[in-house]
């Protein structure tokens, strides 16, 4: 009887054992999978293809491409791995998907002292690893979210305060993204701001100092105590043969486009002989309050309808400041192109699922030219 029960034990203990190793991936298996994930055969390629060791679900992996350079390094927050070279990769394999490492940190499959490890293991190796690491995890007790990202959170913005929309887990709460919203515009009713009560600025169709280099006037503001007249100029200092020959100018949500060699300018402050004492750029008289986002919505509107900006670049198209990049219909349409970014909501869209299938990142969507979507 305690013979027959000892072999009992025995029997048990093996078929405990079997199953453990069953479930056990080894170092050959992995690579098999990882190559069949990689859709080539890394020394065919000749890239160097070593296992740094399992973390959570996932293994990281190391791709080494040709001869070492020296200063490389891949960054997760502040912590550096070294890299054998520019051209190496860091991936997390798991369930038969490759991740850049980041992103499957971005994701939950790591954490920060599985990047810690990671990187030691680079640094023992002088940031060339050569060997296979057992598949052991380092960390196990660590706890691991894999996110599931909510809805954006908005906390709307107004025409004094910038908005912010966040992004977090529904499992562990964690904050994923967050955006700030730009300021809106004024709500003006009976010549008040609903919001902030400033009063509606009044528009003035003249001025009284003409610039010598004025290409076009595009507006007088009264806004509150302040007189602005806003001026299209060229502006030649500085211009040699310059590398990028157009400007975007953004300030919030609004987007001007500029050749190098143009310029707008406001002029503000007169003073008792009733000449225009001081000039900024667009973007200052912004930030100093002599013009709103009201006033910047107009002027833009004014660049657009009568396309200055457009023609200028067409009538000089031949010169040295103007890129022949694209072709002159780009230019002329450009400018409204922009302005429909005014139109659409201005919210953070998920376009495009790239390396994360979860919920991508966040896109600033422009909209729709000549069948590209556009956005940062």
């Amino acid at each position: 009887m305690k013979k027959r029960f000892i072999i009992l034990i025995i029997i048990l203990i093996t078929l405990i054992s079997l199953t453990s190793c069953g479930n056990v991936m080894t170092i050959k298996q992995a690579r098999k999978q990882i190559i069949k994930a990689l859709g080539y055969i890394p020394e065919e390629e000749h890239v160097d293809l070593n296992i740094v060791g399992k973390y959570g679900k996932g293994i990281v992996i190391d791709l080494s491409f040709g001869d070492k350079d020296t200063g490389s390094y891949y960054t997760i927050e502040d912590i550096e791995i070294p890299l054998y070279n520019s051209m190496s990769v860091i991936n997390y394999f798991v369930d038969g998907k490759l991740y850049i490492l980041q992103d499957a940190y971005y994701l939950g499959y790591i954490v920060k002292e599985d990047v810690y490890d990671i990187r030691d293991k680079y640094l023992e190796n002088k940031s060339d690893i050569k060997m296979d690491y057992p598949l052991v995890d380092p960390n196990p007790r660590l706890k691991r979210c894999i996110h599931e990202a909510n809805d954006w959170e908005i906390k709307a913005a107004t025409c004094v305060e910038v908005g912010k929309k966040t992004l977090s887990c529904k499992k562990c709460k964690k904050e994923l993204e967050s955006v700030d919203l730009y300021i809106e515009s004024h709500d003006y009713v009976n010549g008040k701001c609903t919001y902030c009560k400033e009063k509606e600025y009044a528009y003035i169709d003249t001025y009284k100092e003409t610039p010598e280099k004025m290409i076009h006037f595009l507006g007088g503001y009264q806004l509150g105590e302040n007189e602005a007249y806003v001026w299209l100029e060229e502006d030649i200092r500085g211009v040699i043969e310059p590398r990028y020959y157009e400007k975007l100018i953004n300030i919030d949500d609004l987007a001007f486009i500029m050749s190098s060699k143009v310029t707008i300018k406001v002029y503000y402050d007169i003073n008792s002989s009733s000449k225009i004492s001081t000039v900024s750029s667009l973007e200052e008289a912004y930030n100093k309050g002599i013009i709103n986002k009201n006033i910047l919505i107009d002027i833009q509107k004014e660049l657009n309808k009568k396309n200055i900006v457009g023609n200028y670049i067409y009538e000089n198209y031949s010169y040295k400041d103007v890129t022949t990049r694209y072709p002159r219909n780009v230019y002329l349409k450009l400018g409204d192109f922009l302005q429909d970014k005014i139109d659409c909501e201005k919210t953070y869209n998920n376009l495009v699922k790239m390396s994360c299938p979860i919920y991508g990142p966040s896109v600033d969507f422009y909209g729709k030219y000549n069948e590209y979507y556009v956005g940062m």
